[in-house]
């Protein structure tokens, strides 16, 4: 493996564990199997080892993502393994200390996974509408909104860490609560 993979993927481990604030260069080298002066050729501080940490995470989840949108599967399916990605996957960097560093202290980098995660919303409400997967009760616009504001306001730093909240379980009930507003509706025929 690639000496600046080698550090990226030890300050994604050790991130995961002790967050993003109280991570040292030395423990990532460490971790890494490298010295601090390797680090320190391949990047100019722990902040940006922190920035393609979260870049690296952020490919690896757009990867799985579009491997999914494209893999024909039922949009409910698509939604629940993109979500057992993140939580779980060996790439993950989200936990709750990753969120409450991202909440006060690297606020730059929430608005960039924020950014992201919006972009990848609107794919799944694009792939939903074309499997026609909105209950026909509900108007599609009003719900891919409301899916978009929720997510937006609810599963972000500032509001699981204020509310004392789990990220893993926020995202569920976020998941719970939209989940039968998506039925896969039955094709309608082609039109003469």
């Amino acid at each position: 493996m690639e000496i600046r993979n080698r550090i990226i993927n030890a300050c994604r481990e050790i991130a995961y564990i002790k967050g993003f604030r109280s991570i040292t260069v030395d423990e990532i080298a460490q971790h890494a199997g490298v010295s601090k002066r390797t680090v320190y050729r391949r990047f100019k501080s722990k902040d940006e080892i922190l920035e393609s940490t979260v870049d690296e995470f952020l490919q690896a989840v757009g990867r799985k993502s579009e491997q999914l949108l494209n893999s024909g599967q039922d949009i409910q399916i698509i939604i629940q393994d993109i979500f057992n990605y993140i939580i779980s996957g060996n790439n993950s960097i989200i936990s709750q200390r990753v969120m409450e560093d991202l909440s006060q202290y690297y606020p730059q980098l929430w608005q960039k996974i924020n950014h992201f995660r919006m972009e990848r919303i609107k794919s799944i409400i694009e792939m939903a509408e074309f499997q026609r997967a909105f209950n026909s009760n509900i108007n599609p616009l009003i719900l891919s909104t409301m899916i978009a504001v929720s997510i937006q306001t609810v599963i972000n730093p500032d509001f699981i860490v204020s509310n004392n909240l789990n990220f893993e379980e926020t995202v569920a009930q976020v998941i719970a609560v939209f989940m039968p507003a998506l039925s896969c509706a039955p094709p309608l025929p082609d039109k003469p």
